[in-house]
């Protein structure tokens, strides 16, 4: 008889938790298993490729998540109502996807077995809710079957934090796309820029660095996949430096494969960033990337081995992209001063763009930095650690 496997998630669309959650869902869907998919939302056509039977759970308490009381009544809420599901049908094992997903698997106890997964780099996260975030609260982590996270930093960052045992986490990257072999690089000057338009992604630092680099290179282009509530400061921003020609907002994009031919590099500027899709699936694609220095993954993945307390003060050049110094996180006008990090990232664009002959070197260490995030291994190593709880 097949074991019947859960995904505790809040949708599948709009991040890449939810990415790597549709992920497994195909993963697991595909190596014989009953997947179920369980949301606390309804799911819209912004949502990602999926397998299994998807059940949808709401609370009434559902718009007063910003209280933290009432956050707790919502989760015990939906915990009731999850928990009747998993009874219903006899889950196995629970894989849960956020911290609030988390607490929701443990509340929801059906006799099922347990997997919580950590995207966030959470000590650094000041967005987070802090009732989620608590230190007491997470030592529930302890209890469970095994706390699966995404990069290196995040797992010292839950051992040395939140004091959660060495023996219970294990890393499993996020996987990337089958590499590409056969990609041709766009003859235009293309720069990607793929996230939610968060404030955690601090893509106004972006735009201003590329008022800069329009003024050396005219014919160049910003393309941003991905939308949130921070559009239209963003669009602002775009008015006020009258480059709206020169960048194009795609909004949420289903497949993004078009946009990753399309691109010569990809731009990142998150606050903190675990293990970032975008960045793995962009190395698949050989297109180097341009990163902002930010606690979690980014230095792990473009194989930049530097102790995590040394701060980045200019360019460094990796095998796979450059690394620039980390951003403020201040929101600016068109009025004001590039910051340092700001004008570094704008010379390191067309530092990268001028030089034809390094930017192709750095494809080739791409797909072969993409290897080690093959979904193949990842598939594998998720299976194992599946086939070792059950």
């Amino acid at each position: 008889m097949k074991s019947k496997i859960a995904i505790l998630v809040h949708n599948l669309g709009g991040g890449g938790m939810e990415r790597v959650a549709a992920q497994l869902s195909t993963i697991l869907y595909k190596s014989n298993y009953d997947v179920y998919i369980i949301t606390t939302e309804r799911l819209t056509n912004k949502c990602y490729q999926y397998h299994g039977k998807v059940i949808t759970v709401q609370s009434l308490n559902i718009k007063t998540e910003k209280n933290e009381f009432f956050k707790l009544l919502h989760c015990i809420d939906i915990s009731k109502k999850v928990k009747e599901v998993k009874k219903n049908i006899s889950i196995d094992l629970t894989i849960s996807f956020g911290q609030e997903m988390n607490f929701i698997s443990f509340l929801s106890n059906a006799g099922d077995k347990k997997i919580f997964t950590i995207h966030s780099c959470l000590s650094e996260r000041r967005d987070l809710n802090r009732f989620m975030n608590s230190r007491i609260l997470m030592h529930i982590y302890n209890y469970i079957e095994k706390v699966v996270t995404v990069s290196k930093w995040c797992k010292n960052d839950l051992e040395s934090v939140y004091g959660i045992k060495k023996q219970k986490i294990q890393v499993i990257y996020n996987p990337s796309y089958p590499q590409i072999t056969d990609r041709k690089t766009s003859v235009e000057n293309n720069i990607l820029v793929v996230g939610r338009l968060q404030d955690v992604k601090r893509q106004w630092h972006i735009i201003r660095a590329f008022s800069e680099v329009i003024k050396v290179i005219p014919n160049v282009k910003l393309i941003i996949a991905g939308d949130g509530e921070n559009y239209a400061y963003l669009k602002l921003l775009v008015r006020q430096y009258k480059i709206e020609k020169n960048i194009i907002f795609l909004g949420f994009v289903q497949k993004i494969e078009e946009q990753y031919n399309k691109a010569k590099i990809l731009i990142f500027s998150s606050e903190s960033e675990a293990f970032p899709c975008a960045v793995v699936e962009s190395l698949s694609f050989g297109v180097p990337v341009i990163a902002a220095d930010c606690p979690g993954g980014i230095r792990e993945i473009l194989q930049f081995n530097l102790d995590k307390r040394k701060k980045i003060k200019k360019p460094y050049i990796t095998s796979c992209g450059i690394i620039t110094p980390k951003f403020d996180g201040k929101k600016y006008m068109a009025i004001d001063t590039l910051t340092y990090a700001e004008a570094q990232m704008a010379k390191s664009i067309i530092f990268l763009l001028r030089n034809e002959k390094l930017r192709k070197n750095m494809e080739e260490q791409c797909f072969k930095r993409s290897n080690d995030f093959n979904i193949n291994i990842i598939s594998n190593e998720w299976r194992k650690l599946i086939q070792e709880i059950i």
